[in-house]
């Protein structure tokens, strides 16, 4: 995965496959991933945008169960 910042795994449930969270120019991106094989499958998709960041560090996390958490860059008057 080529990113300057770290990487997610949301595991599969059920059987869907599980997903691969990362930011790319600002936008935080999901990709499906199998995890027996460890690679890609499908496209990426966005999951939201103007993800805010600091060095190497972009603002998300998701838990096991899939509950996500963000920070945009942008201020709100």
């Amino acid at each position: 995965m080529a990113t300057p910042y770290e990487v997610a795994y949301v595991p599969s449930v059920q059987s869907a496959p599980g997903q691969l969270l990362f930011v790319r120019d600002g936008t935080l991106m999901a990709q499906p991933f199998d995890d027996q094989r460890l690679e890609l499958s499908g496209v990426a998709i966005p999951v939201a945008e103007g993800i805010g960041s600091f060095y190497n560090h972009a603002f998300f996390s998701v838990s096991a169960n899939g509950v996500l958490i963000f920070r945009t860059d942008r201020i709100i008057p």
